[in-house]
């Protein structure tokens, strides 16, 4: 690298790296942290977005393959269940997949989510503050999955009952993070609660032995 006139030159060499790191972490899922600049943030977002779908998609189909009939992506309970008199999606948010397991008595609420590859301190601490807040009024992603995942509990029955589900009493609700990746706060989560944390190569196997 060559600094002349305030303008840096890279070899053919370094640039020919840098390219190959960057698709290598891409092609696998991983995108760079952040960018200052805009438009390559706006991609970076972008991919981000699709990676995030790939997720749920891969998830709908390992559902499917293991027998699950009742799964509904991208779920606003206000339409889903019309006479369920449910608060505005904002107040809310939507519900990534639903399983209605009838057999089993089981309701899977799982929510997918892309989280960015850390790189150094300053990024593991941005992951840790987006997964978990600063303190308990952020509405930080693990914070609001427990919130939906106490309005389904409270709400299950009356759920069930409006979508003609023929559940037995206390169905078991279970709340499921679903990740591309892991990291250390996935592995050891600041909240505790019951939710599972799983990336989508797990998903599988969590499924079978649910079911044991």
């Amino acid at each position: 690298m060559i600094k002349l006139n305030n303008i840096y030159y890279f070899s053919r060499e370094n640039c020919k790296r840098t390219i190959n790191v960057f698709l290598r972490h891409i092609l696998n899922g991983k995108l760079p942290y952040r960018s200052k600049y805009k438009e390559i943030q706006n991609v970076m977002d972008k991919y981000a977005k699709k990676i995030q779908n790939n997720i749920v998609n891969r998830a709908f189909e390992i559902l499917k393959e293991n027998g699950y009939k009742i799964i509904y992506k991208e779920v606003d309970l206000r339409k889903l269940d019309k006479n369920g008199n449910h608060p505005l999606l904002e107040k809310l948010g939507d519900y990534d997949i639903l399983v209605f397991d009838v057999k089993n008595n089981i309701v899977l609420n799982i929510e997918c989510k892309y989280i960015s590859q850390d790189f150094c301190a300053k990024d593991l601490k941005n992951t840790m503050e987006k997964l978990f807040g600063k303190n308990e009024n952020d509405k930080s992603y693990i914070r609001q999955v427990l919130k939906r995942q106490k309005y389904l509990i409270e709400n299950i029955e009356k759920i069930t009952n409006n979508l003609n589900f023929e559940f037995k009493s206390k169905v078991r609700v279970i709340p499921i993070f679903l990740t591309y990746t892991s990291n250390i706060f996935l592995k050891n989560p600041l909240i505790e609660s019951n939710i599972v944390y799983l990336t989508l190569n797990e998903l599988d196997s969590y499924l079978k032995s649910l079911l044991s």
